[in-house]
């Protein structure tokens, strides 16, 4: 296994490879010079070598888990009980591959080698890639999908949110929307670290399996080891959305390649997005809009595009859409930097890209009409069109949700490392109407902010501070509740409204929130302003209250401990609800009054 994690390591640039392996072996000498010292074996991810050196590298986090660090909410912690012979082993084994590297290494010729290495490799993953997305049109495959749909209760939820007053979008993509909810909170699950299914722990990657018996569906199968009984665990990467109908878990490449297809099999013109720094999401045409909607099945968002850029701190540099009649180069849909874009689109010449994008566009076109070809050329130009000027966007976007949270810190995608304190803000509609109210839907993950009718996906994209908040959804029991990370002792989370800069303070408040707690579970909420704050009851409950009235600001917190065993976590909820419900559990209510004159 540390041979295979070794060649991974040697993909990197020369460079890079050599100050990998050298830090990796200071982290190893670390261990073994002090073995009883916590401070070396905790590594924390926001640390500049671990976020700069080791999360940038081809494999370097691969290697850390393999040495036996495992995530401990912002960190990479070595258990004592990992053998120092195991250390001293991959030790010895990066240093034979350093020497055999060095031997060999030739940095003129194997630089330019790399360079076309790569350069093939990216037009061979778009040939391959066009060539998989066509099984989407597969009737058979299609009809699977739609056995697993409950088509006609995704409808009916839908006819039930249509209203007269309901834009012609809304009417034209109800079902998306649909679609979108109860595939992210009943159908898929996403996959971490697979369970031991013998003692139900947790695992810990190890690297990939090269054992052909278990690589006849697929080309990767990921390796774990149980942290209780070291019991070795598989998570095979299905690419055959056939296959995803039946296991119903990974990561973001599983759900967009089944999310695709249901988008497909109910009608969508839809295609898969890839995106060149490691994530997939889906695109379906708007004939209301006259353009491609960006739609990510993991986050469960639809028309944010900016989020990877503004919400993950994503680099982006090449993001291709593919269907099943052309490919189109999109990434400029997915960035408002152009220019620092452009300058990282350096693993092949454009005019070689555009000239594969058109060949494979007219391989797929062949068997179509004049008609259709000559539609979709011009909405391709439309589209091209729509690309010249850099996109805008006023929405706060938060970091990734998808995923535990040392996996997004250690991809760079988390709140953590790019925090958004959102703070809502009374707009024009809502001063003139003297009211402001914002609703959440733990069962959606939207928050509602229904005077100016508008919709924010995603929890994290509504908060002023958070630490260690977690949405789960128990697809078992059919519910769905914020709760703190596993794992960790405590978490908060805070909402603020404030009236600044303009001409109104806050008169009344309204709250509604829900508190569910077990054993010994606890759960605080305080509101406060800028120089008082009051308790309230941790109960399901209604507050109102003028104790506020003439403040510019007010901040809801919400702090979760306590708990037994290892669910001591899920032992303090809020907002608890079952995953159909079309309630809002939070509400924030408050009015508001002209500041009176000094």
């Amino acid at each position: 296994m540390s041979e295979l994690l070794l060649k991974t390591l040697e993909e990197n640039e020369h460079e890079v490879y050599l100050e990998v392996t050298d830090i990796l072996l200071r982290i190893i000498d670390n261990v073994l010079n002090s073995p009883r010292n916590p401070k070396f074996r905790k590594l924390r991810l926001g640390n500049d070598i671990v976020s700069n050196k080791l999360i940038p590298a081809i494999g370097a986090m691969e290697c850390l888990f393999h040495l036996g660090f495992q995530e401990a909410d912002d960190a990479l912690v070595l258990p004592e009980t990992v053998p120092l012979d195991s250390l001293r082993d991959f030790k010895r084994a990066i240093a034979d591959s350093r020497t055999k590297v060095q031997r060999k290494q030739k940095p003129c010729v194997n630089l330019l080698q790399n360079r076309q290495n790569r350069y093939n490799d990216f037009l061979e993953e778009l040939r391959d890639i066009s060539k998989r997305v066509l099984i989407y049109e597969d009737e058979k495959l299609q009809q699977a999908a739609r056995d697993k749909m409950p088509l006609d209760e995704l409808k009916k939820r839908r006819d039930e949110h249509i209203s007269k007053s309901s834009s012609t979008y809304e009417m034209e993509f109800g079902l998306l929307f649909e679609l979108i909810v109860w595939f992210k909170t009943e159908f898929f699950q996403w996959m971490n670290n697979p369970t031991c299914s013998k003692c139900k722990s947790s695992s810990t990657f190890q690297g990939y399996s090269s054992n052909p018996a278990e690589l006849i569906e697929t080309t990767r199968v990921e390796v774990f080891k149980c942290d209780r009984c070291n019991d070795r665990l598989i998570f095979p990467r299905h690419n055959n959305p056939a296959r995803l109908l039946e296991t119903r878990v990974g990561r973001c490449g599983e759900w967009a390649n089944c999310f695709t297809l249901f988008c497909r099999t109910i009608g969508l013109e839809a295609r898969y997005v890839m995106d060149k720094t490691d994530h997939v999401w889906t695109e379906v045409y708007s004939q209301t809009l006259k353009r491609w909607v960006h739609c990510d099945p993991c986050e469960g968002a639809i028309d944010t595009p900016l989020m990877y850029e503004k919400g993950w701190s994503k680099k982006l540099s090449y993001v291709i859409a593919f269907s099943n009649e052309e490919v189109q180069d999109v990434t400029w849909r997915y960035t408002a930097q152009f220019a620092e874009v452009r300058s990282r689109r350096v693993l092949c010449n454009e005019d070689d890209l555009l000239r594969l994008i058109f060949q494979l566009t007219n391989a797929l076109q062949t068997s179509l009409s004049p008609d259709r070809k000559k539609y979709l050329a011009m909405r391709r130009v439309v589209e091209c069109v729509e690309f010249l000027t850099p996109p805008h966007s006023d929405k706060q976007f938060g970091g990734r949700t998808s995923g535990s949270l040392a996996w997004r810190i250690s991809r760079g995608e988390s709140r953590s490392g790019n925090k958004v304190s959102v703070e809502w803000k009374p707009n024009e509609v809502e001063l003139q109407r003297r009211q402001f109210r914002l609703k959440y839907s733990t069962a959606l993950d939207r928050y509602y902010r229904v005077e100016s009718d508008e919709v924010i996906e995603g929890w994290s994209n509504g908060i002023f501070d958070e630490k260690s908040m977690y949405r789960k959804v128990e697809h078992d029991w059919k519910t769905c509740y914020l709760c703190r990370l596993e794992g960790t002792n405590d978490a908060m989370i805070k909402w603020k409204f404030t009236t600044e800069g303009t001409d109104y303070v806050i008169d009344l408040i309204k709250i509604s929130y829900s508190s569910v707690i077990f054993q010994n579970g606890y759960v605080r909420w305080i509101l406060c302003n800028e120089e008082t704050c009051v308790p309230l009851k941790a109960e399901k409950t209604l507050l109102e209250s003028r104790a506020f009235h003439g403040s510019t600001e007010v901040s809801l917190t919400a702090t979760l401990s306590g708990g037994n065993g290892d669910t001591a976590w899920q032992h303090a909820q809020i907002f608890r609800q079952p995953n159909d419900s079309n309630d809002c559990p939070f509400e924030l209510f408050v009015t508001l009054t002209k500041k009176t004159k000094q």
